[in-house]
């Protein structure tokens, strides 16, 4: 079974790509558009109603990335909102499309074709997230066929061409052209976070989308939190890391109005007078919790997004063309968030999720290069997009700071984004340089292969 889920994977990797349908127009750069009116990041009407949204365009020249001096900031939310609504269209039993794509573990080991639910661990943290009822929120890991196939490859050629002494080798990755192979266009990996259907208050259920998972050997009914998309579009091997959330997840810190120096939010503030899913009404921000311990589980504390949208506050040291992308990059989430909710059915499940926006690089300015942890510092000037995004559900505890171990005070210079881990530098395989680095799927499947290579070492026979 095994062997033909690979073959077939393989094949509809060399059968061809994903054909695309976008309509990102003007030309501005990639710090803002040139679109004018109340709505400067319009959803076209074309992709309306929900059952009917085509493809994003992600190649050739009809793309709106194919000419990266005419794309526009709104191009990537355009694609984030497309990418999302064909995602999860869904099919005569109620099932949504990602779901049928191929589930794997953080190993990048196949899971199976059915909602298969193993993983309670946080990305960068590996914090634990429990909803009021003290259980856990749990995650599924998805790569379309063709990501899946590609990287299956070339773990296998890595293990083959460039390891020395059981561990992986920078000169051999160099010499075969691995360190600077970019993932194929059109290919994509998803996570998405589930609460037990039993934990949302019953009269709000309806507003969720549903599914039934594996989980501890029983079928139980699972809602949808939120969703983590990374696509490969033409010009763009770093990914457009999108994020989209249930809108009744959490509420949002405020931050000063006039900003002066590198500050902090009010910590005795009240964030909302009304009941999240992960916040109970009227509780200060020093009562909440976004900091947590490694493996921690409960009890519940009201959590909250730190950054509107991904957007970090000014800070010392902003230079004017950040300002400017910062400011331009949120009217245009709104924008568009405005623009899909006005032609989205409000009978439609999927209304009550909401774009929190995308990040990605300007490769007018610098391009992709291996051994790069610094892709998503303030201080990069191709970063572009919500610098600061995190999605409230799957990466809770680092909003800010740095990998589990935050600073007590938050302030926006010490803001995380996507590109804080996923980056061309491989920490955990001989902190090696090298594109593909960027799927944490990728890497964590070598290691499998070098913890393997290290048995197999210590098993060899002894000369004598």
């Amino acid at each position: 079974m095994k062997k033909q889920i690979t073959l077939a994977v393989i094949a509809l990797f060399a059968g061809g790509l994903m054909i695309l349908q976008n309509c990102g127009s003007g030309i501005g750069g990639y710090g803002g558009n040139t679109a004018s009116g109340a709505s400067p990041c319009p959803a076209p009407a074309s992709w309306f109603p929900h059952s009917q949204t085509p493809k994003p365009i992600e190649n050739g020249p009809s793309s709106p990335f194919y000419n990266i001096n005419t794309t526009t900031n709104c191009d990537f939310h355009l694609w984030s909102w497309q990418k999302f609504l064909y995602l999860t269209q869904t099919d005569a039993n109620g099932k949504a499309r990602f779901e049928n794509l191929v589930q794997v573990n953080n190993q990048m080991q196949f899971l199976g074709t059915s909602l298969n639910l193993i993983d309670s661990s946080q990305a960068g943290t590996g914090t634990i997230l429990v909803d009021k009822q003290g259980r856990a929120i749990y995650y599924s890991i998805y790569m379309d066929p063709i990501m899946y196939g590609f990287a299956k490859i070339y773990t296998n050629l890595f293990k083959l061409k460039c390891y020395t002494n059981g561990k992986l080798d920078s000169n051999k990755l160099h010499q075969y052209g691995y360190d600077t192979l970019n993932y194929p266009v059109g290919s994509f990996e998803l996570k998405a976070a589930w609460i037990m259907a039993s934990s949302v208050p019953a009269n709000q259920l309806q507003n969720f989308y549903v599914s039934t998972a594996k989980f501890n050997g029983s079928n139980v009914k699972v809602a949808l939190v939120g969703i983590h998309i990374a696509g490969r579009v033409v010009n763009h091997p770093e990914f457009i890391w999108a994020t989209f959330e249930h809108k009744n997840a959490a509420p949002t810190a405020q931050w000063p109005a006039n900003i002066l120096t590198d500050s902090t939010p009010n910590p005795a503030q009240v964030l909302s007078t009304n009941d999240y899913l992960f916040y109970n009404a009227n509780t200060p921000m020093d009562s909440c919790s976004i900091v947590k311990k490694s493996g921690v589980v409960g009890p519940f504390k009201s959590i909250y997004h730190l950054f509107d949208h991904g957007t970090q506050p000014e800070y010392v040291g902003i230079t004017q063309a950040a300002k400017s992308q910062d400011s331009s990059n949120l009217v245009n989430i709104d924008s568009i968030n405005a623009s899909v909710f006005a032609q989205l059915s409000p009978s439609d499940v999927w209304s009550n999720y909401e774009y929190f926006g995308s990040i990605w690089t300007d490769p007018t300015v610098a391009t992709l290069q291996p051994h790069n942890s610094s892709i998503g510092s303030l201080k990069a000037a191709n970063l572009r997009g919500s610098r600061a995004l995190s999605n409230i559900a799957a990466e809770t505890y680092i909003q800010y700071s740095d990998f589990g171990t935050p600073t007590p005070t938050p302030t926006p210079t010490i803001s995380l984004n996507c590109f804080g881990c996923h980056n061309t530098f491989d920490y955990n395989n001989n902190q090696t340089g090298y594109n593909l680095a960027l799927s944490h799927l990728f890497s964590n499947n070598l290691s499998l292969i070098t913890k393997q290579k290290t048995i197999d070492q210590q098993h060899l026979p002894q000369s004598k």
